[in-house]
This record gives structure tokens, sequence and C-alpha cells, in this order.
């Protein structure tokens, strides 16, 4: 008789999570059954992936997934959310928050600490998860987590728009515009969300001729006039989505993880 494994998988590819109207999440899970050797609370990561609102994959950050798995004992979650061509704005964030619910829901069995939830995001997946993290029109009161490590983010979408016309067309099928529209660029800008109470490191390269320098430091600055704590760490001669890089990988890394430790300790150590 064949023996049946009873045990969680440490790794689970393409978990359909819950159903953002109507479509499940596809997500891969790290580190899935760790805390049965620990019994510690651990954190929770959320990666939201790049590609110009357009595109790419929840495989951008299989490799970060999987070292700060390893190296932070958290429990990682890349998501595949709807990109412009499968649903418009703002679906992706919906995605987004629907897995931050269904890891709310369990996080007793998966021993995660609501408090030490992070949202990991590059470039428009950073936007998207400061969306969902800051703002709360389409949470609708559901639990949004208190930190946050975005890589090149997209913080002022109006000012990104400008600076970028080989954007603008992605941009437009992304928050259904068929022109320039500000107002529309504005509502969905999370610099004009800040919130009290959040943990946020900006990552950004010095040389980002994308979105540059400066619009990180607004962002910093925003979110600790409006009562957050915010971090901006400076790459030196790095472009925009250098971290994409294996040469540049360790470095990226280990600031996230000091990060993701520093937090932990403040969390589990005094409870807040």
């Amino acid at each position: 008789m064949q023996m049946q494994n009873t045990e969680p998988l440490n790794f689970i590819r393409a978990q359909e999570i819950g159903s953002g109207q109507g479509a499940p999440v596809a997500c891969d899970l790290f580190n899935v059954n760790r805390y049965r050797k620990t019994g510690e609370l651990r954190p929770a990561l959320i990666f939201m992936h790049g590609g110009g609102f357009v595109g790419g994959s929840k495989d951008q950050f299989l490799g970060m997934a999987s070292w700060l798995a390893l190296t932070t004992d958290a429990l990682c979650v890349t998501v595949e959310y709807r990109v412009a061509g499968q649903a418009s704005c703002p679906a992706p964030i919906i995605d987004c928050l629907q897995v931050i619910s269904w890891l709310y829901d369990k996080q007793e069995s998966l021993a995660i600490c609501p408090d030490l939830f992070f949202l990991i995001g590059g470039s428009p997946g950073a936007q998207i998860a400061a969306m969902a993290m800051l703002d709360g029109r389409y949470a609708k009161d559901k639990f949004q987590p208190s930190n946050a490590i975005f890589l090149n983010g997209i913080y002022d979408m109006d000012a990104f728009y400008k600076r970028n016309p080989k954007e603008q067309k992605r941009i437009q099928k992304y928050l259904s515009m068929s022109v320039y529209d500000k107002k529309i660029l504005c509502r969905e800008s999370p610099i004009f969300y800040i919130k009290p109470g959040k943990n946020i490191l900006l990552l950004h390269g010095e040389k980002d001729n994308v979105v540059p320098v400066s619009e990180a430091e607004k962002m910093r600055s925003a979110l600790l006039a409006g009562g957050s704590r915010a971090w901006l760490h400076i790459f030196r001669d790095k472009e925009h989505a250098w971290f994409n890089r294996q040469e540049n990988q360790y470095e990226v890394l280990s600031v996230m993880e000091e990060f993701i430790t520093f937090r932990r300790k403040e969390v589990l150590g005094n409870g807040n």
C-alpha cells in the first residue's frame, strides 16, 4: 500500500487563491510548512511583479522569494495578478487584496503574524502594492498591511505618464483612458493616499531614468509628513529594474533581509 504524505508541502506552485471579481489568483507559496519546526510567528512576504502594467510574471521574484524564505523564515507568496489586457485597474489591486485577505484568514494555521505582513513590489508592482496598502477604496475595511518594500516604485502616475511617452499607451490601457486625464492619473497615485502608521523601505537606483530617484525622495517625505516611517536606500550607479539582474541580487537581498529582521524584532520583541 502506498503511504500518503500528510505533511503540507513546503512549496506550492500555482495555488489558486480566492476569486477576485470571479477570477482566482494564481500564486506560488514558498516555505509553507516551516512553522511546524519553529512554532514562532513569522512574516508573510507578498510579491507583486513588474511588467509595465501589461505583462510580467510572478516568476520575476522567484529567486528573491526563495532566498528570503530561507534567510528570514518567512512565508513568501508571489502573485500572478491580472494585467491590462486581461482586466484594467483596479483588478490587480483587488487581486493583491484578495491574497492579503486569504493569508489573514489563515494566519493561525500558517503561523504568520499580521503585523509582519510585507508587500513587496517592483516598478508598477510597487504602484499596485502601494495602492493596496494605502487606498481604502478597494480594501473596503479589510486588513491592509503596515509594512512594505518598494523597488524603483511608481508613486506619482501623472509625473510618470508625462516623463515616459513610450509608456503612455500601456498606462492608458491599464487605467482605461483614451487620452491624457490628470484626474484619473492622480486618483491612482499612491503619493496622494498617505496613511499614518506604515513602515516602508524604498529602494531606488541612482541612475533610474524611468522613475528618477527624486520621485522616491518625494514619496519618503510625504510618508514622513503623513505620520508613517520611511527609509530610502539609494543604490549607486543603478538604473531602473537593476534588481532583476543576477549580479545585483545579493546586495538588494541583504538590504531587504535587514529590514525584515528589524521589523520582526520590533514586533515580536516590543509588540508594535
